[in-house]
């Protein structure tokens, strides 16, 4: 296959690259300083050690170049990860991040259109689910009431999609990520910031007592689930899908500090702050439609999915290289 994947300088775009060892792949980024870039590097170090990878860097949201790109390639499929991250930048940077991820989305949509791209699989995330107490959350829940930005950009990118599916051949297929971990993780992300703060003596900051729960879910149990998604979905009975991703397991904030104490052999410095009303309470993923599609999943436990970065950190070291992640 010849497969396009923006965001591939990202945590999951660079694991996406490497699952996909043997295909001839594209890879798009426009290594945005977000955070430390020097992480964004390695990772792409990484996709550039494999046969077939060819990286161009550029801004999805920059249409000619895209096209440009979709006039010399005929492409398979199209993997869109590439957008502006964070539920609590997009509450300083609404504009920013509403623009990046819609422009971005619309972009290669139009092209997965105009240059007929049987599918394009694009990253949505859990939190168009907004502040729902009470899981698991399917995919027909009530998702106009997003809590954020970042939740607002996505659930418009998935609106797009149904509209876009109705204007061409393209199979799209929206993925509803539940924090996503595991080595070369998002240094925004809270494990990689508590491991980061654990390292360097710093005291981290839990949002409310620590009882808010993620699903936090395993990167390598991701980049498998889309392999199986676009080999279904020439099959699928309709021109656009929604489906959650996540391990079905919801998390205290407490585990996650505990279970890191444990395996990185440290004790976290806490400070507690009163939760912003960005924070969502709970995310719990129901994956009934997602294995109606490609069948039984298996979902790596919480421990084994952390352990894998934690023995990455230990290994690595990034703290000794990579600024903090300043919120």
């Amino acid at each position: 296959m010849k497969i396009f994947i923006s965001g591939v300088a990202g945590f999951i775009g660079m694991h996406m690259v490497l699952a996909y060892e043997g295909h001839t792949i594209v890879g798009v980024d426009n290594i945005q300083p977000y955070y430390d870039v020097k992480l964004k590097h390695e990772r792409l170090a990484k996709c550039k050690d494999q046969k077939g990878f060819t990286f161009i860097q550029a801004d999805v949201c920059d249409e000619a170049k895209m096209r440009e790109l979709f006039a010399r390639h005929q492409f398979d499929v199209i993997i869109h990860f590439g957008a502006q991250a964070g539920v609590r930048y997009s509450k300083k940077y609404p504009l920013e991040v509403f623009e990046s991820n819609t422009m971005g989305f619309m972009v290669l949509a139009q092209c997965a259109l105009d240059y007929k791209v049987p599918t394009m699989i694009y990253a949505s995330s859990s939190s168009v689910y907004g502040h729902v107490n009470v899981g698991p959350f399917h995919e027909g829940m009530d998702v106009d009431h997003p809590s954020s930005v970042y939740a607002l950009s996505k659930r418009a990118n998935e609106l797009s999609a149904q509209t876009l599916s109705m204007m061409g051949e393209t199979t799209f297929i929206g993925c509803r990520f539940f924090s996503v971990i595991g080595p070369y993780g998002r240094p925004d992300m809270a494990y990689f910031k508590f491991a980061h703060a654990g390292a360097t003596q710093k005291a981290i900051t839990v949002y409310g007592d620590g009882s808010m729960k993620r699903d936090f879910t395993s990167v390598f149990d991701v980049c498998d689930i889309i392999k199986r998604l676009v080999e279904v979905a020439p099959h699928c009975n309709t021109r656009h899908t929604i489906v959650n991703i996540g391990a079905t397991r919801p998390i205290s904030v407490n585990t996650l500090i505990e279970t890191l104490e444990k395996q990185l052999g440290i004790t976290l410095i806490k400070t507690y702050e009163e939760a912003s009303s960005i924070e969502v309470p709970l995310t719990h993923c129901d994956s009934t439609i997602l294995e109606s599609l490609i069948g039984p999943v298996h979902l790596t436990p919480f421990e084994t999915s952390l352990e894998a970065f934690t023995t990455w950190f230990k290994e690595h070291k990034p703290y000794a290289y990579l600024d903090p992640f300043i919120d």
